[in-house]
């Protein structure tokens, strides 16, 4: 597997994202760069400057991006704020047991939305497909376990949307989940990483445990136009 070891191949991923790998799935102009409103609010600026915030309001309404400063640029609202680990599987720490753990599709969709509504995380967009992966661990009808990827470059791939039900917590479906990710990224030449929020202390050990270790600390905006 090709790392990506150097301290700015983690920064940026977004924005790297949207131009290369994943430029079909995105608009840009200018500074500026998002995906497709159906396939989600997620955006990056080339510099977090004005210039590029002013080409970004004519993609896109609402937007989640990560920042490098605090400040609120001219011409937006701030939402929500969020401020998370950004952690990165590029350790040698072996790929476990992922018995049980199977592809989802948009055969699945229903199943997903009843998940995210359990652990109260928001609607699933079926556009999140056009971006990635997703894997997870049913119970009958139900799914009890979901991880999904997103984000990718050349040399990474972003895992997202970590979540178990309230009942099924500390039986180690997330990690199986997980794992069965970090094993199809791995096969790529990509090393995967994630986000999490600090505060989330039970997450951020069962991904050290996995072999993750935080990169760095980073800001995650939800703005709005005005």
């Amino acid at each position: 597997m090709t790392h990506a070891h150097d301290d700015g191949a983690f920064r940026g991923l977004r924005w790297t994202a949207l131009r290369t790998e994943q430029a079909e799935h995105a608009v840009t102009t200018g500074a500026a760069a998002a995906y497709r409103p159906a396939v989600g609010p997620w955006a990056a600026v080339a510099a977090d400057e004005q210039a590029a915030w002013d080409d970004l309001r004519s993609l896109a309404a609402t937007v989640e991006v990560e920042r490098s400063t605090r400040s609120v640029p001219d011409g937006w609202r701030l939402l929500r704020r969020d401020e998370y680990l950004l952690m990165v599987d590029d350790s040698a720490v072996p790929v476990g047991d992922v018995a049980g753990v199977q592809v989802l599709d948009e055969r699945h969709l229903d199943a997903i939305r009843g998940l995210a509504d359990e652990v109260g995380a928001p609607m699933f967009s079926a556009g999140a497909f056009a971006l990635g992966t997703f894997a997870g661990v049913l119970d009958g009808d139900r799914l009890v376990s979901l991880a999904g990827t997103r984000g990718s470059t050349r040399t990474t791939r972003e895992v997202v949307a970590v979540a178990t039900v309230p009942d099924r917590q500390g039986e180690g479906l997330a990690s199986r989940t997980v794992d069965a990710l970090r094993a199809s990224i791995r096969a790529t030449g990509r090393t995967p990483w994630l986000q999490v929020l600090p505060e989330n202390v039970r997450a951020v050990r069962v991904y050290e445990r996995l072999g993750l270790r935080v990169h760095h600390r980073t800001t995650v905006d939800r703005l709005e136009a005005v």
